[in-house]
């Protein structure tokens, strides 16, 4: 649905229905909001996945020349936007799987070898997303079934000396778990350096595995579709002062009481977003997961988050 409905905003940009290309977009985020209340993972990351194929449509099809001086459409994407970042959403998924982990635990202890199954191939599943939102591959033969299959024959994890080992992972998943929330409602240049001080992320146990091995490409994920709706929301704001006033602001704080008296900061950095405007056009990008300033050059791995550029 997502790709039709980018697809659809393409062609009515390309006919000059920017009122019909606005209202898809809209849909679009929308239909990515209608995950945010589940309390998975998996469906953040289908939900952020949904912002960026809308988004790209966006930053490709919304010129300068579709914005009119006044449109309650481009004002409703705008707020759109803004109500999408939702990175609330985000921690209370993770409060969720943490829920959802206890109980593996206790499947577990009863021998039900389908936890083991869907603990690993889960996990896989989230590191191949993780992965393909950052713009690479995600090699299975790295770890995979096979793996699983070995760790199910040795019949380890139902035998008496492994209680233990359940018991004690059970209990540092459960101490990990109940810092990430609060982690996860920070911006990412807060949420990586707290995650890193995670105590038991330095252990040697399934948690810290989980942890060091999936969760950064999450924070990352998230991280990238809130700077991709902060861009929207700059990016389009911009040009509708253009539009109203003949030209683009010098600064990105005179659009501050636009957006509701705060501009917002890079979440890779804290940063301001870099800006800067150049007669009929303007530059306006993130440094993206690198964290480092490439000049605008837009690369979905490591580069810059591109809204506009020269």
């Amino acid at each position: 649905m997502a790709r039709l409905l980018a697809t659809h905003a393409k062609v009515s940009a390309a006919k000059g229905d920017y009122d019909e290309a606005v209202a898809d977009i809209i849909a679009g985020l929308q239909l990515a909001d209608a995950l945010a209340e589940e309390p998975m993972i998996l469906s953040q990351l289908v939900r952020i996945a949904i912002t960026g194929i809308v988004w790209e449509e966006a930053q490709e099809s919304l010129h300068s020349e579709a914005i009119p001086p006044s449109q309650p459409l481009f004002d409703a994407l705008i707020d759109q936007a803004e109500i999408s970042v939702n990175r609330p959403a985000f921690a209370d998924a993770i409060l969720g799987d943490a829920i959802t982990g206890l109980h593996f635990f206790e499947r577990l202890r009863n021998g039900d070898e389908a936890a083991l199954q869907e603990l690993f191939l889960g996990e896989d599943l989230g590191r191949g997303l993780g992965a393909g939102m950052q713009g690479r591959d995600y090699d299975p033969n790295k770890f995979g079934p096979r793996h699983v299959k070995r760790f199910l024959q040795t019949k380890f994890y139902t035998s008496w000396l492994a209680r233990p080992w359940i018991n004690r992972e059970e209990r540092i998943h459960a101490d990990g778990m109940n810092e990430l929330p609060s982690i996860a409602a920070l911006p990412y240049y807060e949420a990586l350096p707290a995650l890193g001080r995670n105590e038991h992320v330095a252990s040697y146990t399934l948690y810290a595995w989980v942890a060091m091995s999936v969760m950064p490409s999450w924070f990352s994920a998230l991280a990238r579709s809130e700077a991709q709706l902060d861009l929207m929301r700059i990016g389009l704001t911009l040009e509708r002062i253009r539009a109203e006033d003949g030209a683009y602001p010098d600064t990105l704080s005179a659009i501050s009481s636009r957006l509701g008296g705060e501009v917002p900061v890079d979440p890779f950095t804290g940063n301001p977003y870099n800006y800067r405007q150049d007669g009929s056009t303007f530059t306006l990008y993130s440094v993206g997961v690198n964290r480092q300033d490439d000049g605008a050059r837009h690369d979905y791995v490591n580069g810059d988050i591109v809204w506009r550029g020269n």
